[in-house]
């Protein structure tokens, strides 16, 4: 007897969930000395109470980890689990607002001592705890913190052993610097100037990748050749290696197997311990990845087994030509107001609270075309009238299903972020408020995505180029920054698209349960926006 299709979905779903609650698993407890580090904090010289995880090692040397602005600790523990299969002592820690630390990140930190001092504190704490001498601990810094590392060397404040600097964030070429918080020239900042063979004066290993812009091969040289000015061969002069490793995309280089490896080989070496990597390393930092796509396909297939055409002889208004054009003209404002929108925010919020400056602008494409259409539809007879019929009360639904849909899709996150993807948003007051703003933005772009579809007679490739009118503001954004060069924001950008695709798959689950249109557009807001700053710095 042949199984009905539904019923081979519906066994399909059931491996496809012992799958990922197996992924996630077996990932925590081949991966889990992070979750087995002593969990510590410290206050900074701002008082703040700075979140960090300690582990405790058989030698007597430790590896101090920096991981980059915008990225928890949490980033590092593959790293830290090949550090201390060789007996090192680690350290790894929050940046101020970052993961469970208070606080937030002074504006202009290119250009001031602020970020400096808060590596400075969390290494005094790391070498207090550990009873290290400087010379015992090496550095490990990522992105803006391999910049800050330089800056702290070269106070002579700390002596560490060495130091690793992984896509180091500096300008010394002049490239386009969209950074509209720090805007600064390298050769204007004193440390950057001071640099040189015997300053900071220890060995220093720069890693970069092929792919990475903002730290690119070409800027690594031009740092390597700066820190080597005025060589002598004085003992006490840096050594500078420099190692690109190919085909590593920008996004979380310290999670790349082919960093970690070249990263601990290099300390190792240097001690004159023998690292062989672990086994499965390649697989375990790429298996959170294949964990998201896992979850989209539960969510997928849970959807299929629901499927209903909830649109089916509803609309009444046609897909047409003036449609299209309506849709696309309602763009030009749009983009306008992406740029507005983080400028008005900073100006009214920023002198009373902290603000997520980059999420902001992430936060201006996700919610400006949405609030723009929500406009002309109520107050006009815009795009074929379609706001006659768009704004009319639920009817009494699903409510419950609904719920449940939020609660699962809630279970399904907190699964990936134990498995290794930083998914967990971490609750502070003031992010709560950002949470609660961005979603009310947010709201609109999803209701208005539901509501046309509903009221539209359109066959399903219509509704899907609905769907990408109503977020095509994020890829021309990204392709201007591709065309500008900004090969590595282009990226963070395009990754909206892969949450957006998310939400959107959790927006037809809702729907096949026959959750209400509000509620549901408010549950993908609020997702959405949970996982944008699941990984934010909060400035002031």
């Amino acid at each position: 007897m042949k199984l009905k299709i539904n019923s081979k979905r519906k066994i399909a779903l059931i491996i496809l969930i012992f799958l990922f609650i197996a992924g996630c698993f077996t990932q925590l407890y081949s991966t889990n000395t992070y979750y087995k580090m002593d969990k510590v904090e410290f206050y900074n010289l701002d008082e703040e109470e700075i979140s960090a995880r300690y582990y405790k090692g058989s030698t007597n040397m430790g590896v101090f980890i920096a991981n980059d602005l915008s990225a928890n600790a949490k980033d590092t523990w593959f790293m830290v689990e090949e550090f201390a299969k060789l007996g090192y002592s680690v350290y790894v820690f929050d940046y101020p607002s970052q993961g469970h630390s208070d606080g937030h990140i002074e504006f202009g930190y290119k250009q001031n001592e602020y970020l400096a001092e808060q590596y400075y504190s969390a290494i005094v704490a790391f070498s207090q705890m550990a009873k290290l001498n400087e010379e015992n601990i090496h550095i490990v810094a990522v992105g803006e913190s391999a910049r800050t590392a330089l800056q702290t060397a070269t106070k002579r404040f700390f002596n560490p052993k060495d130091l690793t600097l992984i896509s180091t964030k500096t300008n010394i070429l002049g490239k386009i610097d969209l950074d509209v918080i720090n805007f600064v020239k390298e050769e204007n900042v004193t440390f950057m100037k001071e640099l040189n063979a015997s300053n900071p004066g220890e060995n220093i290993h720069l890693i970069t990748s092929n792919l990475n812009d903002q730290s690119s091969v070409k800027e690594n040289e031009a740092l390597k050749t700066r820190l080597e000015q005025g060589k002598t061969g004085s003992p006490e002069e840096n050594e500078v290696t420099l190692t690109v490793t190919q085909n590593v995309l920008p996004t979380n280089e310290i999670t790349s197997s082919k960093i970690i490896k070249e990263t601990v080989s290099y300390i190792a070496q240097r001690d004159g311990y023998e690292y062989t990597p672990s086994k499965f390393l390649t697989l375990k930092t790429m298996l959170p990845a294949v964990l998201c796509i896992i979850a989209f396909f539960i969510i997928f297939l849970s959807y299929k087994i629901v499927e209903k055409d909830y649109y089916k002889e509803k609309g009444t208004i046609p897909f047409n030509k003036e449609f299209v054009i309506s849709k696309l003209l309602a763009v030009i404002p749009s983009l306008i107001m992406v740029f507005l929108l983080p400028v008005a925010l900073y100006f009214l919020l920023s002198p009373i609270m902290s603000i997520p400056y980059y999420t902001l602008v992430k936060l201006s494409l996700l919610s400006c075309y949405g609030m723009i259409i929500f406009y002309l539809y109520y107050r006009t007879n815009f795009a074929c009238d379609i706001g006659s019929q768009i704004f009319y009360k639920d009817p009494k639904k699903n409510v419950k299903g609904g719920l449940i849909v939020a609660i699962g899709i809630i279970a399904i996150l907190y699964l990936l972020s134990v498995a290794g993807c930083n998914v967990v948003f971490n609750i502070t007051s003031i992010k709560v408020f950002w949470l609660i703003l961005s979603t009310i933005l947010c709201y609109f772009i999803f209701y208005i995505e539901e509501r046309e579809k509903e009221v539209m007679i359109a066959t399903q490739m219509q509704r899907f180029i609905i769907s990408c009118f109503n977020f095509l503001i994020i890829p021309i954004v990204a392709i201007v920054m591709l065309i500008m060069g900004q090969f590595s924001i282009a990226i963070s950008f395009m990754g909206l698209v892969f949450l957006l695709v998310f939400v959107l798959a959790v927006g037809k689950l809702l729907k096949a349960v026959d959750s209400p249109t509000r509620l549901n557009a408010f549950i993908q807001a609020l997702i959405l926006n949970a996982l944008i700053l699941a990984q934010t710095v909060l400035f002031f």
